[in-house]
C-alpha cells in the first residue's frame, strides 16, 4: 500500500500478498507505472528499496518500502490570477469546474488568460510548480468539470482508464428542437473534412464515434439531454446532435446564436474515475453556471426568450 504522500514521489509497503515478486512486478502491477516509467526510473536511479538502489530484477519481501521518484518537468505557463473552482484536489490530481468563455490552455491565439496561467498560480502560492497535464479537455465556451494532473504518474493512471473506458464522462446539454426518443445512441464516425478549418463532420472516413443520450426535460422548442460520451473526439457531441438535426442551441460554428445564452449550451456536469494510488473509485459533479440556469428557468417560466 502507498504511504507517502507527496506529487513527485510514490512509496509503496509491500504486503504479505507481494512478497516474492520482482521489483517491476510490484511496481507494473500494484503500483500502476508503466513499464517505460519504470525503466526510465532504473536508468535515473530513482527506484528504491528500503532506501538503497535496487535491480528492477531484484526481489521484495513483505514489509519492504519500494520508492519510486518520479521526473518532474516543471510548468512553463506564466502565472495569472484567473479565478479557478476547484472540485477536488489531491498529491496527484486536481478537478475543477471550468467557467465558460477561458480557453484550457495557453495557444497562439490565446497566449494568456488561461486555465493553464491561473492553475500555475494556485501551485506557485503552494509552493510547486509542476508541469500542468490536462486529462479531459474542454471548448473555450464549455463550462465543467476538467481534470488536470500534477505528475506524469496521476496523467497515466487515468489515461489508461480511459482506454479501458472505466472513466465516465456526462454532459448537459440543450438542443434545438423536440426529440423523438427519450433516449438513444449516435454512433457516427466524425471526421475533419477540411484541416484548414475546426469544424468536423459526421463522414465515412472518419474516425468512430458513439454518444449515449437521454431527455431529462422538454420545452417544445428545445430539449435539455443528458450525454454520456463512449469516445472523446473533438466537438463530438456538437457534432453528433448537428447531424441528427438537432444543434445546440448557442452553438455559432455549427447553427447560429442565441438570444438566451452567449454560447453553445454545454456543460461537463458528471466525472467518474479511479483515483491513483488508492484506486477509490469517485463521480465528481459541478452545478450548472449562472447563464445555463438562466437559460432553463426562462424556458420553464414560458417566457418571450428566443432560443
Amino acid at each position: 500500500m502507498f504511504e507517502h504522500l507527496g506529487h513527485d514521489r510514490l512509496d509503496f509497503r509491500v504486503e504479505p500478498a507481494q512478497a516474492g515478486l520482482k521489483v517491476i512486478d510490484v511496481m507494473v502491477q500494484w503500483m500502476d507505472l508503466s513499464v517505460r516509467q519504470v525503466k526510465n526510473g532504473k536508468n535515473r536511479k530513482a527506484v528504491l528499496l528500503n532506501g538503497r538502489p535496487v535491480s528492477v530484477n531484484g526481489f521484495v519481501r513483505a514489509g519492504d518500502l519500494l520508492t519510486y521518484s518520479m521526473e518532474i518537468e516543471e510548468n512553463y505557463f506564466e502565472p495569472e490570477e484567473i479565478p479557478i473552482s476547484v472540485v477536488f484536489e489531491n498529491e496527484d490530481l486536481v478537478l475543477i469546474n471550468k467557467q465558460p468563455f477561458v480557453v484550457v490552455h495557453p495557444t497562439k491565439s490565446y497566449p494568456a488568460g488561461t486555465i493553464g496561467n491561473g492553475l500555475a498560480m494556485r501551485f506557485k502560492k503552494k509552493g510547486i510548480n509542476p508541469k500542468i497535464r490536462f486529462i479531459n479537455r474542454l471548448d473555450r465556451d464549455t463550462s465543467g468539470l476538467l481534470l488536470i494532473a500534477k505528475n506524469p504518474y496521476a496523467q497515466h493512471v487515468v489515461t489508461e482508464q480511459m482506454k479501458r473506458d472505466e472513466v465516465e464522462k456526462r454532459y448537459l446539454a440543450l438542443v434545438h428542437g423536440d426529440l423523438k426518443a427519450d433516449e438513444g445512441t449516435i454512433d457516427a464516425p466524425i471526421g475533419r473534412p477540411d484541416e484548414e478549418r475546426v469544424e468536423r463532420m459526421v463522414m465515412a472516413a472518419g474516425q468512430p464515434s458513439t454518444t449515449h443520450y437521454w431527455v431529462r426535460e422538454r420545452f417544445g422548442s428545445a430539449t435539455l439531454v443528458e450525454v454520456r460520451l463512449e469516445t472523446g473526439r473533438t466537438h463530438q457531441i456538437r457534432v453528433h446532435f448537428n447531424h441528427l438535426g438537432h444543434p445546440l442551441v448557442g452553438d455559432t460554428l455549427y447553427h447560429e446564436a442565441s438570444e438566451g445564452i452567449d454560447r453553445q449550451a454545454l456543460h461537463a456536469f458528471k466525472l467518474c474515475f479511479r483515483l491513483p494510488r488508492t484506486k477509490e473509485y469517485r463521480c465528481f459533479e459541478a452545478p450548472l453556471p449562472e447563464d445555463f440556469e438562466r437559460l432553463l428557468s426562462g424556458l420553464r417560466s414560458k417566457s418571450s426568450i428566443r432560443i
